[in-house]
């Protein structure tokens, strides 16, 4: 095996060390290239592998409860009881009686396996049985590779292909949380808290937040089959949902905007920018867009994923369970205008030389290498990752709102991808392209699903986390905090504000005392636009439109009580 084919065998093996919890793999004796090609390929699918549903449960606010009535008729609603713990969000987290093994389909599992040899098989029985605890170790040498790979592909087969479930759906019950989740998060507001209970309070916070808006909130809490074998564990997430509801609500004309961010973190570091920046332009682009007085033709969704440090685990959930199955095919949508993830946006470093431009970057973006060069590798800018045939409009409309809003000292690199399209492709070229499938953008991008769901589009934003400055030591580590760095957070303010005006403007919003301001128009009369330059970019055609923008800056009452 060469040295190449050994990193990225190291750095995959690294991820499905955890995934296949129950299973050892050594690699070392395989060095022949079909071999090692095939390795590759499996980590590929391994990695985009989407698992089946056993835990399906929504947590909706009334906003929910009346905007989804499909979901609660459709599913066992509990509303009856009494609240308590029974129907709290908190205890859905923690207690797992609910996550056993399903029972096994002996049929239908020899069906899947069909390639299997009976000692195979019978090992496959025992494993997806719940019932084997112990751990194995998987060594294929070049003579028994085949049988080895067809385990090792066993291992990663979904469970079940029974159409997804309807969700069970309860209320959202905030005023039966448990007093210690409470007492958390005040306590996560003075930088002393408990790690056990820190994932609870900023799930609270953040539901708390997006309910105070009067959005409609969905605690999506998932987990799977397949958990069980993989982490030796019923791992257990929770996706936080607040709903912007737009004019087509509802219908198969709306076309809905995700606006995503994960919130969880690898155990050990505080995650500030990995990813609390992401998450801090999340909640803040929510606030900005539900009290903005605008309405919105299409609806937008801001999500707060979690697991993406779990081979984005709650994206792939939220993409396959909710999006698609809950929303997009019961309502009739067949597109959505796209989605945009943001991911590690706080490590912004003017310094020269504080950013690295591995060379896997530089083959696939040779134009931002060169850009970056020119720049002296100076860390200074925002990156927009995208396909160049697929999701242009969502990068382009970004970009035109991020440099307009002037500040220039924070840069943008727009990172267009040529290889990647809107089919799977194969594994060669997502091995190639691993770099830049790493966080929750690729489940839009590509969720290999058996259902052969179609991409939809998506761009990360992002501050190329390990590949800068401070981050080059702290990626992933206890001093990615806020304590000793991150002292300039003018780069999330930055992407916060490009993100609200591109939404709303995807969104086709309208603004003003009769909605008669389109977003475009707003902005021009409200950004960084020199004043000479006003009758160039947005022509006021009457004294009523100028008094009109003239109230919606508070400058004037509204039009209807000025004198005549």
């Amino acid at each position: 095996m060469n040295l190449k084919g050994v990193l990225f065998l190291t750095q995959l093996l690294a991820m499905l060390g955890t995934l296949l919890a129950r299973v050892a793999l050594d690699f070392t004796n395989i060095t022949a290239p079909e071999h090692v090609r095939a390795l590759e390929e499996f980590t590929i699918t391994a990695f985009l592998a989407v698992p089946s549903t056993s835990t399906f449960h929504l947590k909706m606010n009334q906003y929910a409860m009346q905007g989804m009535p499909h979901l609660v008729n459709s599913s066992k609603l509990r509303s009856g009881l009494s609240g308590g713990s029974e129907v709290s969000m908190f205890n859905l987290i923690t207690d797992r009686q609910d996550l056993i093994f399903p029972p096994i389909n002996e049929k239908e599992l020899r069906a899947k396996l069909s390639s299997l040899d009976e000692e195979q098989f019978e090992l496959m029985k025992l494993v997806f049985s719940g019932n084997y605890t112990d751990t194995f170790t998987i060594a294929p040498s070049e003579s028994d590779f085949e049988k080895s790979l067809q385990v090792m592909y066993a291992l990663r087969t979904r469970w079940s292909t029974d159409p997804t479930p309807d969700p069970k759906v309860d209320p959202l019950e905030l005023e039966e949380v448990p007093k210690e989740v409470e007492q958390n998060l005040e306590a996560m507001t003075e930088g002393e808290a408990t790690a056990p209970l820190d994932k609870l309070s900023v799930v609270l916070y953040i539901t708390q937040k997006f309910d105070s808006l009067g959005l409609m909130v969905v605690d999506h809490v998932f987990s799977a089959a397949e958990y069980i074998v993989w982490y030796d564990q019923p791992l257990q997430g929770v996706n936080i949902i607040g709903i912007l509801a737009g004019e087509t609500w509802g219908t198969a004309d709306d076309k809905p905007i995700i606006l995503g961010a994960h919130m969880d973190t690898v155990p050990g570091t505080p995650g500030f920018d990995d990813n609390g920046s992401g998450l801090a332009a999340l909640v803040e682009a929510a606030r900005v867009l539900a009290t903005s007085g605008c309405s919105f033709r299409h609806s937008v969704f801001f999500v707060a994923f979690d697991h993406e440090e779990i081979g984005t685990q709650g994206s792939t959930m939220f993409v396959k369970d909710y999006l698609t199955g809950s929303i997009m095919d019961k309502f009739g949508i067949t597109e959505i205008t796209g989605a945009f993830v943001v991911d590690c946006i706080a490590n912004w470093d003017p310094t020269p030389g504080s950013q690295d431009f591995p060379p896997t970057w530089a083959a696939y973006l040779p134009d931002n290498a060169r850009s970056i060069e020119s720049h002296n590798y100076t860390g200074d800018f925002a990156g927009i990752l995208y396909r160049s045939q697929v999701d242009g409009r969502l990068a382009y409309t970004l970009s035109r709102y991020y440099n307009d809003l002037g500040h220039d000292h924070y840069r943008l690199e727009m990172m267009g991808l040529q290889e990647l399209g809107a089919e799977m492709p194969n594994a060669t070229i997502l091995k190639n392209h691993f770099d830049f499938i790493r966080s929750d953008h690729v489940r839009f991008w590509y969720l290999n699903d058996t259902n052969d769901s179609p991409s939809m589009p998506a761009v990360l934003i992002t501050d190329m986390g390990p590949y800068r400055g401070r981050m080059r030591q702290c990626y992933h580590l206890a001093c990615d905090d806020a304590e000793t760095g991150f002292s300039n957070v003018g780069l999330v303010t930055k992407v916060t504000q490009a993100l609200v005006w591109t939404i709303a403007d995807l969104a086709i919003g309208r603004c003003g005392p009769r909605g008669r301001l389109s977003v475009p128009t707003l902005f021009a009369l409200m950004g960084s636009t020199p004043r000479q330059d006003l009758d160039q970019k947005m022509p006021i055609a009457s004294i009523q439109d100028a008094m009109e923008i003239l109230h919606f800056l508070g400058l004037l009452p509204p039009v209807d009580t000025q004198p005549t």
